[in-house]
């Protein structure tokens, strides 16, 4: 716990030392905290969100509050507008922020840092600091809209915190919507961006291991049979089977799954694990 935190301030601090070897005298940027939302109806919410502190695990809010502290952030953002509290009415990222402000003086239990976490003086930062973004209604809309409110409060740095398994995904949404920016915004200046995965996934027996990533083939030994298969290389297929109906997505999986089971006998060496 809190290497995701240790990581982030190793870059800064990296970044900060080049600048002064360089003869700068340039401050960190502005940076930015997008607390991912979370379906008000998913199973376990308050387990993923909040965690379990008898357990050391910090959800997606005490981490996100860690690492504002780390780091000093100037905004943080509650995503997302993707669902409602039923008996309220309530969207999700007001929701999301109402409940910490509620449980603030909780997160102690969590130990660490928050153990000292100051509860009026978080009330003021998250009064001053603290957005909510009620118009995204997915992981893509949610980092997009982030970038945006980066652009609109003038931060320079972006810290993404989710659960381990859903981080991976987030990182690659945003990193296509920096690339939006960077089309549309020639000249612009970069906005960093990082992630810090907390304690908690979807389920309590998942783990950022199962998290399967097909990227474009890039090693220079790969198979040239891989080459050859043009629209059909697998980071490709990922891609289309994940934009399925559930009803044709479940009849692909099934028949992948025969396929695998059959192919998975065959001899030679196995390709590149992602």
């Amino acid at each position: 716990r809190g290497r995701g935190t240790a990581v982030l301030a190793a870059a800064t601090l990296v970044a900060a030392a080049a600048a002064r070897a360089a003869g700068e005298d340039s401050p960190a940027p502005r940076t930015a905290v997008l607390v991912h939302g979370y379906h008000l109806q998913a199973l376990e919410w308050e387990r993923v969100v909040w965690g379990d502190p008898g357990a050391g695990l910090a959800g997606r809010l005490p981490h996100a509050v860690r690492v504002a502290d780390a780091i000093g952030a100037a905004l943080v953002i509650f995503g997302t507008g993707g669902s409602a509290d039923p008996s309220a009415g309530t969207l999700e990222g007001e929701y999301t922020l109402k409940y910490l402000e509620r449980r603030v003086d909780d997160l102690g239990a969590f130990g660490g840092p928050l153990a000292a976490v100051d509860g009026t003086a978080l009330r003021a930062t998250l009064s001053a600091a603290a957005v909510c973004d009620l118009v995204s209604r997915n992981t893509r809309e949610e980092v997009r809209r982030a970038v945006e409110l980066c652009d609109e409060w003038g931060c320079g740095a972006l810290v993404l915190v989710s659960s381990p398994t859903h981080a991976p995904r987030c990182l690659r949404d945003a990193s296509v919507a920096l690339e939006e920016r960077r089309r549309l915004r020639p000249g612009a200046p970069p906005i960093l961006l990082y992630a810090s995965p907390c304690d908690t996934n979807f389920r309590r027996e998942q783990s950022a291991a199962e998290v399967a990533i097909a990227e474009p083939p890039h090693r220079g030994d790969r198979s040239a049979e891989i080459d050859a298969l043009g629209g059909a290389q697998l980071h490709l297929l990922v891609g289309r089977a994940l934009r399925l109906p559930p009803p044709a997505l479940a009849r692909v999986c099934r028949a992948l799954a025969a396929h695998l089971d059959a192919a998975e006998g065959d001899d030679g060496p196995a390709s590149e694990a992602g």
